[in-house]
């Protein structure tokens, strides 16, 4: 017999019957537009998702329901007329979030659908197969991660539907159709059509034809992408907004290792997706304390903004942790933040009711250190703007949900019997019962000498036993063995069954018992299921409120993150505008500082009046690559919100970073490398800006040099053509060293070598950056200076200097292959000593030595 029994608790309060809430406004994977900020203020699959790291959640014995960080994100799109629509959902946290109608063609490079895929990164993409050949071939290269494939064979999980699926018509009846927790059940069609519109502007065209795609598909797939028959649960609809976005494109976030994926190197954890994170930007500054805030991070990486006072108020934080002052306040933070978890994996099961008891620990713990994060942002509300949003987004009633689960729920009794167990107080009628269900072993003890009395003489004891699923039952020992059937025949008992050597019966006792206690262990549960499904009602009207303060929980962990790596590693606090600009004095690479036992920094200075074009020289392995990507990476960190590796940063807005830094190949793509960097370069030369920023690295070089020279030369031209209120940033290393006298003089046109010394034919790099260029890569020296042979030295400089004087270059003598064989000298000495007028038939002999030595 099982039963519960505790102190009554005259403090507790019942739990009053709370309606459906509106989930209207619940935040989510994608970016919102709600707050009135930019697409920062909540990013891609980090806010309010995720799982803590294995022996974070504080208390053993609590497992996530996710063992992978991999979310399933389904995408639909919607492009016509040159506008693109969208809608996007999450398994892991049920809200759809849709993009109104978006000018995007090819003709501006699908800039918005490239940075829609960086930032939601589908797993499922649902789109029209009447679209334009070209959209469904980018969105299947999207999907499978190549810039460009000629592959003609559509990605499995790309999927194309009828036309006739995306008409306006079939499409607003099935927008219509949505239900969400936040409207009345009584609702007329009418208002409840009112009610869609509040939420979801229903004059985007291709947006409604995008979302009426998703919900269909939705309820078509759902079960089977979530391997159970559980109901679709959409608790809300938000706006999804990519502006104020730098746009970054793969091959910029590869060469500037923003992320590097590499192998897992255990073969145990080894899956075709399985990988750990390499030397990367992402690896450097992950040290969250928490994967909300490691998702939270990533997504801030796959999302820099322009927004200049978001980019303050995230400085603001980092300044305020790295302050020795503070010292105790972050540790307190980051503790508390280690203790909160994710509640999206949890999130279908507990509003379906079907929620474990490690569950509700997980929710009563993660709500009680969100509260403990808003008491401490109370404190610094007044000096850190970002620690009052946070506040104000965690609200009070927060406070009444953790009161409540408190007052109602015991964990211990709960763990202990693996179901959900209410404290006394609560209801008085299930107090009565748990009562009786309590005395119940006492009362069986009672009737214990009374059944006996009943039972024949030759049975000297007996016990009464409570079994829920059977009721009342009698129990004797076996009093002699290999008993028949009529031998353990009682009168006035019936017999139910042997087990553990004793007979179990039924008695007229027990039969009364059954009719008014038997039940009572049914009771028992039936009342405490309705008051955890009056708990759930109650936690669903406020879990809006619960996930979109930890989206703030990740966005604090991803800045502390932030303050310990400038801390560390002395970066400092950018300074943005909204000029065309770009100065950093003493800038570093974050990544080759780490690597190297001393950094030489260098400045950059790219504005109207500095030039807006930097022609960067130098010898082979002077470091020009690495300047390239140290200044791209500066201008990066500072639009994600983090501190730099810099002296000083003064950097305006940047709205696009191009690179043409690393030759991605692929068998796939079926482009030579050349193609390749073509590509990369026509991309930059369309799209950027007067606030863009291109880093080109050796453009040209896979060719020969008068086409490649051709080619650099004209595209510089393009740029400067564009005059000082147009051209972007440009910073470009090149071995073409005629380049500055093609493109002649203009003050937009800046000229740098990285320093070096040769001495006695030795190279020693400075790596420190002037003013001025050199007319030779000294790829002799380098080769030198990196071990190759003194003779193939001598011989390359031997061949140069004759390149150079036009003269003829000389065979190598005393190489093996130039000495000749004892039949070859045979047949020279003969053939200069022949007098062809005086011996014919000698000149026939030797054609025939000839032919033969041949």
């Amino acid at each position: 017999m099982a039963s519960t029994s505790s102190s009554p608790d005259s403090s507790a309060t019942p739990l009053e019957q709370h309606g459906a809430h509106s989930a209207a406004n619940s935040p989510g994977n994608f970016t919102s537009d709600e707050s009135g900020d930019d697409s920062s203020s909540a990013v891609l699959s980090d806010r309010g998702c995720g799982e803590d790291e294995p022996g974070e959640s504080g208390e053993t014995g609590e497992t996530s329901d996710s063992d992978t960080d991999r979310d399933e994100v389904i995408l639909s799109v919607y492009w016509k007329n040159g506008k693109l629509g969208a809608a996007a959902y999450s398994l892991q946290n049920p809200v759809i979030y849709v993009l109104n109608d978006s000018v995007d063609d090819f003709l501006l490079g699908f800039k918005v659908l490239q940075s829609l895929f960086l930032q939601i990164q589908p797993t499922q993409v649902v789109t029209c197969k009447n679209m334009q050949q070209k959209f469904i071939s980018l969105l299947n290269n999207l999907l499978l991660g190549e810039v460009e494939s000629r592959d003609q064979a559509l990605h499995a999980n790309l999927h194309l539907f009828p036309d006739a699926e995306f008409r306006n018509d079939n499409s607003l009846r099935q927008v219509f159709l949505l239900k969400l927790p936040g409207e009345p059940d009584e609702y007329p069609e009418e208002d409840h059509k009112q009610y869609i519109r509040s939420l979801i502007d229903t004059s985007q065209d291709s947006m409604i034809n995008a979302l009426a795609r998703l919900l269909k598909y939705l309820n078509n797939n759902l079960a089977w992408l979530c391997l159970s028959q559980q109901e679709n649960k959409i608790l809300g609809v938000r706006n999804m907004c990519i502006d104020q976005q730098v746009w970054i494109n793969y091959e910029t976030y590869r060469a500037l290792q923003i992320f590097t994926h590499t192998a897992h190197p255990s073969l145990f954890k080894w899956t075709s997706d399985a990988h750990k994170e390499g030397l990367s930007i992402f690896g450097l500054f992950n040290r969250c304390s928490s994967k909300l805030g490691s998702k939270f991070m990533r997504a801030t990486m796959l999302q820099p903004t322009t927004n200049i006072d978001v980019l303050n108020k995230r400085h603001e934080v980092v300044t305020f942790c790295m302050n020795p002052a503070h010292e105790d306040v972050v540790k307190k933070m980051q503790g508390c933040i280690r203790q909160v978890q994710s509640i999206s994996g949890m999130l279908p099961r507990l509003l379906a009711a079907q929620a474990t008891i490690p569950q509700w620990k997980s929710l009563k713990k993660t709500n009680h250190n969100v509260l403990l994060l808003r008491e401490i942002c109370c404190q610094f509300a007044d000096s850190v703007p970002f620690f009052e949003e946070a506040r104000s987004a965690i609200p009070e009633s927060l406070y009444r949900i953790g009161h409540i689960m408190k007052k109602i729920i015991d964990f211990q009794t709960s763990e202990e019997m693996k179901r959900f167990v209410v404290l006394p107080g609560v209801d008085n009628d299930l107090d009565k019962m748990k009562h009786k269900y309590a005395n119940l072993s006492d009362m069986m003890m009672e009737l214990s000498p009374l059944e006996l009395q009943d039972l024949p003489d030759y049975i000297e004891e007996c016990a009464v036993l409570f079994l829920p699923e059977i009721g009342f039952l009698v129990t004797v020992p076996m009093w002699k063995d290999d008993l028949t059937k009529e031998e353990m025949h009682i009168p006035g008992f019936k017999f139910k069954f042997i087990a553990d050597g004793k007979i179990h019966y039924k008695s007229p006792r027990c039969r009364e018992l059954d009719s008014s206690l038997g039940d009572i262990y049914l009771r028992i549960s039936e009342l405490e299921l309705r008051i955890m499904l009056r708990l759930v009602q109650y936690i669903q009207q406020h879990i809006d409120a619960l996930i979109d303060s930890l989206s703030y929980v990740g966005e604090l962990d991803c800045l502390i993150s932030f303050a310990e790596v400038a801390k560390e590693f002395g970066y400092v606090k950018p300074t943005m505008t909204s000029g065309q600009e770009i100065f950093i004095e003493k800038g570093r690479h974050p990544l080759q500082e780490c690597c190297v036992n001393t950094y030489v920094p260098n400045d950059t200075f790219s504005s109207k009046s500095h030039g807006l074009v930097k022609i960067l020289t130098g010898p082979n392995a002077s470091g020009k690559s690495v300047y390239l990507k140290q200044v791209a990476v500066i201008a990066y960190l500072a639009h994600t919100g983090s501190f730099v590796p810099a002296k000083k940063a003064v950097l305006g807005v940047l709205d696009q970073i191009h690179t043409r830094i690393q030759t991605t190949e692929s068998a796939a793509s079926q482009l030579s490398a050349f193609l390749i960097d073509l590509r990369q370069i026509n991309t930059a030369v369309c799209m950027a800006t007067k606030s863009s920023l291109l880093a080109v690295d050796e453009f040209g070089k896979g060719t020969s040099e008068v086409d490649g020279l051709s080619l650099l030369t004209a595209f510089l031209t393009h740029l400067i053509k564009r005059g000082p209120n147009n051209c972007p940033h440009v910073i470009l290393s090149t071995h073409f060293h005629r380049l500055v006298d093609l493109l002649g003089d203009n003050p937009l046109v800046k000229s740098y070598v990285l320093e070096h010394i040769v001495t006695d034919g030795e190279l020693v790099y400075l790596f420190q950056l002037k003013a001025g260029q050199i007319m030779s890569s000294l790829a002799i020296e380098v080769a030198k200076a990196n071990g190759i042979q003194q003779a193939q030295v001598n011989r390359a400089s031997e061949i140069l200097n004759a390149l150079k004087g036009g003269t003829s270059i000389n065979p190598i003598l005393n190489h093996k292959k130039m000495q000749p064989t004892k039949p070859e000298e045979d047949f020279m000495k003969d053939f200069l000593s022949l007098e062809i007028d005086k011996d014919p038939q000698a000149i026939e002999e030797l054609k025939t030595r000839f032919l033969k030595l041949k």
